[in-house]
């Protein structure tokens, strides 16, 4: 639950300068997490598998602390800086497991699309779980071998149902799927790659964008 600064989505931060960021987590085996930007309380309790509203701030360096849900500074799982861009739209995506906990920056392609567009791509934030192929079912692979904290190009294709399939790139075994992702005109979609093959965590988390989209001409 966020708890201060929540914005509907990235054009109204754009219009005063500031930021957004949203928080995904993708830890498996942490449980529910409080994350600090600066020092400020800015979202209580986000559970495994769930990305939080838009959070305005102000772009630059900035201090993120994550900590076990209501526990104290002394805890943290990651206490870091990040540099996010002024005027952006990004996804602060808490990734890793127990053993070790990571926020890593994902900045977001929020420009408007042209009419009749959406926007897609994959991130990859399962520690264990090897690079992946991402393939429309019954499809060749649109992208191929996506590693570990890395995040695709967005690809634009036109609003429809997009099936996707997650397949390890060395076995061919799917790893996860996406039977009903549906993208809209004016939506950019992320399909993270979450949770961890040891504990059968493993599945895909889409977090979506409105950016909107131009008027059809003629």
């Amino acid at each position: 639950v966020a708890v201060g600064g929540v914005r509907s989505g990235p054009g109204a931060a754009a219009q005063d300068g500031g930021s957004t960021v949203r928080v995904v987590h993708a830890v498996s085996d942490i449980g529910p997490i409080d994350f600090y930007i600066d020092g400020r309380l800015a979202v209580v309790g986000a559970a495994f598998a769930s990305a939080t509203d838009p959070l305005s701030l102000a772009g630059g360096d900035r201090r993120i602390t994550v900590v076990p849900s209501g526990a104290g500074f002394e805890a943290a799982l990651v206490d870091t800086v990040l540099t996010v861009a002024p005027g952006a739209a990004e996804e602060v995506a808490i990734v890793g497991s127990a053993a070790g906990v990571l926020a890593v920056l994902f900045p977001v392609d929020a420009v408007a699309l042209d009419a009749d567009r959406a926007r897609v791509r994959v991130v990859h934030a399962s520690p264990d779980a090897g690079p992946i192929d991402a393939a429309f079912t019954v499809g060749d692979a649109i992208f191929p071998t996506v590693d570990y904290l890395t995040a695709t190009e967005y690809a634009e294709v036109a609003p429809g149902a997009f099936p996707i399939d997650l397949i390890a790139t060395d076995t061919a075994a799917v790893v996860a799927t996406l039977p009903d992702l549906v993208l809209g005109a004016g939506e950019v979609a992320d399909v993270y790659l979450i949770g961890q093959a040891a504990d059968a965590s493993i599945q895909p988390l889409v977090v979506r964008t409105e950016v909107g989209a131009a008027p059809l001409v003629g």
